[in-house]
């Protein structure tokens, strides 16, 4: 119950994949890097990662050495899918031009980045993530709360509270609200200092299932979305 919201933004990638095969994408095969820096394509960087990984030492230093040269591309696609592959093949170079270039970004780029940063979960990035939960794009902010727990940002543990009740829908085939993704992100921050935020959530017909599937991540008690019985058990673990 728990990755509910974690698989709906893995299903929107997915239904974003399919929209873009319906305006006439292609799939780019790995190693094809023409079609790497094609915008006509889907670039698949799981499989480009693969096939790098698959190749002799002398091989996989080559192609390394041309992703790292595609972090400077004209394209922030581009770029973000050199970050996300060489990420996967244990050099995470590309998540300072990442958050280099975030603050710069608008549209679709905006959110694809924000995505690559939530992926590469490199530490450097937490400030910036922080800053960004003030962004207007309430995907953006889900994004960056949901990142901000994975990677057991404590430091922003006042900031994720804070946007336990924002309530700013994206527009889109999967409403989502950061408040959703901040419930997550205190689960995922596994500090259980966050339990009595959590049942005030569930006082929230909104924000319930996301606050009860967060308790049982913390707790790993069984309590229903039941509020007063969630308080009762807080209280006798603190007598």
């Amino acid at each position: 119950m728990f990755r509910a919201l974690h698989l709906l933004l893995v299903a929107a990638v997915a239904l974003a994949a399919s929209e873009a095969a319906a305006q006439q994408k292609f799939v780019a095969k790995p190693l094809d890097w023409e079609a790497f820096v094609n915008p006509d394509a889907i670039v698949l960087t799981d499989q480009f990662a693969g096939a790098i990984a698959a190749l002799p030492k002398e091989g996989q230093a080559k192609e390394l050495a041309r992703l790292r040269e595609f972090l400077q591309h004209k394209e922030i696609e581009v770029r973000r899918q050199a970050a996300l592959t060489l990420g996967k093949l244990g050099d995470n170079s590309g998540a300072s031009v990442m958050i280099e270039i975030f603050p710069q970004t608008t549209g679709r780029d905006r959110d694809n980045v924000v995505v690559a940063l939530r992926i590469l979960k490199d530490p450097k990035s937490i400030p910036l993530l922080r800053e960004t939960l003030k962004d207007p794009s309430p995907y953006v902010r889900c994004i960056a709360v949901a990142a901000l727990g994975e990677m057991k940002a404590a430091e922003a543990y006042p900031q994720i509270v804070a946007l336990t009740t924002d309530k700013g829908l994206q527009q889109g085939c999967l409403p989502m609200a950061p408040g959703h993704l901040a419930c997550y992100a205190l689960g995922a921050l596994g500090d259980k200092k966050a339990v009595p935020v959590l049942i005030e959530r569930l006082r929230d017909k909104d924000f319930e299932n996301q606050a009860q599937q967060a308790l049982e991540k913390l707790t790993g008690e069984k309590l229903g979305n039941d509020p007063d019985r969630w308080t009762h058990w807080w209280k006798m673990q603190n007598r």
